[in-house]
């Protein structure tokens, strides 16, 4: 049997409606104000968030260009640009992506035109953000930072313990012959001409090893290393003056 329950008589449901809102008018008398200033407050949270993001965005492309232009004004001449080589600093110091893009290219310019002092600051900071299985390539870019700052001893310590680590393995040949012009180099600024000879002796050998015609300008050689040594021996030709003409030279000093 379904039990029917009595419908309370109209006064008595238009009574609790009355409590009912005069219960809300109460709270809303009593919290107007909070729920005003927290639906306040929340929207000066939107609106504050918005300008953020869109001044970090506006701040960003403005960094990006900018990098972009003192980048080129830097390395195409950092004489009167030396303001110009602080911002892109404090640049490079806000977005790894562009520390990670500039740093090491920046160096390398700078070292090429005899700005070794200002070098070593990008140089550092390319080296560091190398992944750990470089370690060659950090030993071999330590040393160039040794000679930037003048500190030949250390560089020929750091160019002896890497060709040490690459001796008697087939890993990165030309890094080990061009490490090997850097060691004659070095001998002969310490006046060592005995061990100077040697390091050309190894790296006429190496570059034999690489290359059998590496010596002569018509070499047919298409092996990677290979065009990575006739790159490499290239890079030190000055006007007729080869790199095995410089090489003869040494040899026919140190002979009389």
């Amino acid at each position: 049997m379904i039990m029917m329950t009595e419908k309370p008589p109209p006064e008595e449901i238009e009574e609790v409606e009355n409590i009912n809102v005069q219960r809300l008018a109460a709270f809303m008398q009593s919290y107007s104000r909070t729920v005003f200033y927290g639906v306040c407050a929340f929207v000066a949270l939107i609106v504050a968030t918005s300008i953020l993001i869109h001044y970090q965005q506006s701040r960003a492309e403005v960094d990006y260009l900018t990098a972009a232009f003192d980048y080129h004004n830097v390395t195409t001449s950092p004489q009167g640009n030396e303001k110009a080589l602080e911002r892109l600093q404090e640049i490079l110091a806000r977005h790894n992506d562009l520390s990670e893009r500039y740093n090491g290219s920046l160096a390398q310019s700078l070292i090429s035109q005899n700005q070794g002092s200002l070098a070593t600051k990008f140089g550092h900071a390319a080296i560091t953000s190398l992944p750990q299985n470089f370690e060659t390539i950090q030993s071999f870019s330590n040393a160039t930072l040794h000679i930037c700052k003048d500190e030949y001893s250390e560089a020929l310590n750091a160019a002896l313990q890497l060709q040490e680590n690459l001796e008697g393995t087939n890993h990165k040949p030309c890094l080990a012959a061009f490490n090997l012009i850097r060691i004659a180099t070095l001998h002969k600024r310490s006046e060592a001409p005995i061990k100077e000879k040697e390091a050309w002796g190894q790296f006429k050998n190496l570059a034999t090893q690489i290359d059998p015609q590496w010596q002569q300008s018509g070499s047919t050689s298409k092996s990677t290393e290979a065009q990575q040594l006739r790159k490499l021996v290239q890079s030190f030709k000055l006007g007729n003056v080869t790199l095995m003409d410089y090489i003869q030279a040494r040899s026919s000093e140190q002979q009389s």
